[in-house]
């Protein structure tokens, strides 16, 4: 089991923007996603992903390189302890690919699919627990000119190993966002719980979540579908609301100038924000109790 960094401001780095969109410039290939995950900017199979999609929307590298790269971020996986991707924001996103009208969109599927069938790579459904977002609160401070707004995305979760609980509230989690440098926190001091309706266990981890929002896109021909977001729009503020992928002329000329994002969908595509979800994994906690019972059998 990967072990936490606790910061002294009591929260664990669970995700970082900041990170992923200055791991990966354009012109990079595969190799750059394992130089990132070697370099220990990359946690999760879910971020690789993110990284992947970014890659095929420039390229499309061979399939010799695709196997090759499925097999040394399979071995990276296994010495990083890589957070697997849920086989339910794979599927979406492959759902979601079958809309694109780009070229090399099969291959991308394709890779796609390698890694759902990867048992180091993916996790079943059946080891995941998917957690709707129960609120979000800005926090606004002296410092928020210079470092940015300040979200706490709250979340209510009893994990089965706590057992009988007798705390006040309800048990969950407390996710700290920072727009500027995009930074998600998970937040483990007990004092940003106070008057949150929720308390924190200490057996909740960071490693083992994966946050995602869903949108409801809105396609050109009216077909309409909830699904985790693909397109990695490091420029935008993924909580604003409804938004189209309409590209003007300034667009356009920032697509040229490598200053914003291509898109997978089709131009015309409005999105809408749904929620935040957190898909927690316990196949750690799964394992542990299996072992627990077959060593109390053991004893009988």
């Amino acid at each position: 089991e990967r072990t936490e960094n606790t910061r002294k401001d009591g929260t664990t780095m669970l995700y970082s923007n900041y990170y992923l969109t200055r791991s990966l410039p354009y012109g990079k290939t595969l190799a750059a996603i394992k130089a990132a995950v070697i370099e220990g900017k990359i946690a999760s199979i879910f971020e690789v992903v993110y990284l992947l999609l970014e890659i095929f929307k420039k390229t499309s590298p061979s399939i010799e390189n695709a196997d090759e790269f499925i097999t040394g971020i399979q071995e990276l996986c296994e010495d990083k302890q890589l957070q697997r991707i849920p086989w339910q924001l794979i599927d979406q996103i492959i759902a979601t690919l079958k809309y694109s009208t780009k070229d090399n969109v099969k291959n991308v599927v394709s890779l796609l699919m390698q890694i759902r069938q990867n048992t180091v790579l993916s996790s079943p459904n059946r080891e995941n627990v998917v957690i709707k977002r129960d609120r979000t609160v800005p926090v606004l401070s002296y410092y928020d000119k210079w470092a940015g707004s300040e979200y706490r995305i709250i979340f209510k979760f009893k994990h089965p190993g706590v057992g009988r609980c007798t705390l006040p509230g309800e048990c969950g989690f407390i996710l700290r966002h920072r727009t500027l440098n995009w930074y998600t926190e998970l937040v483990t001091r007990s004092s940003y719980y106070m008057n949150t309706g929720v308390h924190y266990h200490d057996m909740i981890s960071a490693r083992a979540m994966c946050l995602y929002y869903v949108e409801t896109l809105t396609l050109p021909n009216g077909d309409k579908l909830d699904t985790v977001d693909i397109t990695y729009d490091y420029d935008s503020n993924y909580v604003r609301g409804t938004w189209s992928t309409d590209r003007g002329l300034f667009r356009t000329l920032l697509l040229k100038l490598g200053l914003e994002w291509e898109d997978w969908l089709p131009n015309g595509t409005m999105r809408e924000f749904k929620d935040f979800y957190v898909a927690y994994n316990l196949s750690d906690y799964m394992v542990a109790k299996q072992n627990e019972t077959e060593s109390f059998v053991n004893c009988l």
